[in-house]
């Protein structure tokens, strides 16, 4: 079967009117930690100091000629398969199966065009709401990361021990643009080892194959925007251990907004300043912008062992032969439709727990009756 039940949505219905908060005007203290955060993920911290194994630069590294736009698309293909197997247990690459996440896709489609009250605009939910949630999460993630480098001694190391060293940029470069293709052969389940192209090839054509209703591109646009809603919500519930719909936005922020101070005198006594200075956020800020170091990258959380060794032994003349040319994103139905209903029930289930049926129920299913009549629109 594979439907998103009418009786199960109830929570999103719900939900609807806790994630309509358009506005989040954050206070000034909030600009400490969204600059630091902004340093910290330029240069890939938290983390441990980058040590890499020196024999690795005595191994010549696949090459991949493989055009930035067609890797984009082949790793969208691949993330979608692999979504869907991880939400649903549906692969994608079996036929029947791949019906039924058309029927998951239709059902999802038609719950949320279905949701008419004052936040439906005509044809589907508006997607002007729910900014604040996004704006609250990313500040409270902000918080979060400071938190962990301080923990980790980020600021209190010597900088030079995040340095790459002169002989590894090359290396790091030819490396990082094999990383799609690991990953890539990870989420279809291919050994990179062997000759894998025709294993590779047939995955790909049988995931095109697959046939997704065009479902409304205002429905799209709002399972998109539900999704970064949700997603916000959820990140919140788990660093907070609260239910963040449940409780209301002005709650939630409150409750973030609280983390501040701590984060402030934790921060001034990392970087050596005074609580007592006549301007304690300029101060910080300043230090932020001015005296953190500016240093490429540390790869520690990209460029592990385990990650270096697929590399290694990779086939390196399959990898060369690799001269495909794949549509852009935008041209495939498969991608337009797929990766907004995957990304939208992945965070239905985390923040909602609505979860989508895979078996027949007892009766009344209008799954098939709403296939059709998407594939019919």
């Amino acid at each position: 079967m594979g439907c998103f039940c009418k009786s199960a949505m109830g929570p999103l219905q719900i939900a609807l009117p806790a994630l309509d908060v358009a506005v989040f005007v954050s206070p000034p203290e909030a600009e400490i930690a969204l600059a630091l955060s902004t340093w910290l993920s330029v240069h890939g911290l938290p983390a441990s100091p980058w040590i890499p194994d020196p024999a690795w630069l005595e191994v010549t590294l696949p090459r991949l000629a493989m055009r930035t736009e067609t890797i984009v698309t082949l790793s969208a293909i691949a993330n979608l398969r692999a979504q869907v197997l991880a939400q649903f247990g549906l692969d994608l690459l079996v036929p029947a199966q791949a019906n039924m996440f058309a029927r998951l896709a239709a059902t999802l489609s038609a719950r949320i065009a279905a949701m008419a009250d004052a936040r439906l605009s005509a044809g589907g939910l508006s997607v002007t709401g729910g900014q604040a949630w996004l704006q609250l999460a990313a500040l409270n993630f902000a918080i979060d990361q400071a938190h962990l480098a301080l923990q980790a001694g980020v600021f209190a190391a010597d900088p030079e021990a995040y340095a790459v060293a002169p002989q590894w940029p090359s290396f790091l470069a030819e490396l990082r643009a094999l990383l799609p293709l690991i990953c890539i052969g990870v989420q279809f389940g291919i050994d990179l080892r062997t000759n894998f192209s025709a294993d590779l090839a047939a995955a790909v054509r049988a995931m095109l194959t697959v046939r997704l209703p065009a479902l409304p591109t205002v429905n799209l646009d709002v399972m998109a925007s539900l999704s970064r809603q949700l997603f916000a919500a959820a990140s919140l519930s788990a660093s907070l251990g609260i239910a963040p719909l449940q409780i209301g936005f002005p709650a939630v922020r409150a409750m973030v907004l609280a983390r501040l101070p701590a984060l402030q005198a934790a921060l001034a006594a990392s970087f050596g300043i005074s609580l007592r200075v006549p301007d304690l956020l300029a101060a910080l800020l300043a230090f932020i912008m001015n005296n953190l170091p500016r240093l490429p990258p540390c790869p520690t959380l990209s460029i592990t062992p385990p990650i270096v060794q697929a590399a290694l032994t990779m086939n390196a003349e399959a990898v060369a032969a690799l001269s495909w040319r794949a549509p852009a994103l935008p041209s495939l139905p498969l991608l337009q439709v797929g990766m907004p209903v995957a990304s939208l029930s992945v965070q239905l289930n985390a923040a909602l727990g609505i979860r989508a049926a895979i078996a027949p129920c007892s009766g009344g299913c209008d799954a098939n009756a709403v296939l059709r009549a998407a594939f019919a629109a």
